[in-house]
């Protein structure tokens, strides 16, 4: 079983309040296709997603 520091707990709800603009989105996507890195959950439905 995992053990969680309170610093961590504060890390994670940090990052998962965290707003990325859509150029944002944008930049780590492309990168990610240059990579070829699929994310996980995100990637499943990324081919039915008019890129523009």
């Amino acid at each position: 079983m995992w053990k969680i520091k309170p610093y961590q707990v504060d890390d994670l709800f940090a990052a998962a309040n965290t707003k990325l603009t859509d150029e944002e989105v944008k930049l780590l996507e492309n990168e990610a296709d240059k990579l070829n890195v699929k994310i996980l959950g995100a990637d499943m439905f990324r081919f039915a997603v008019k890129k523009s």
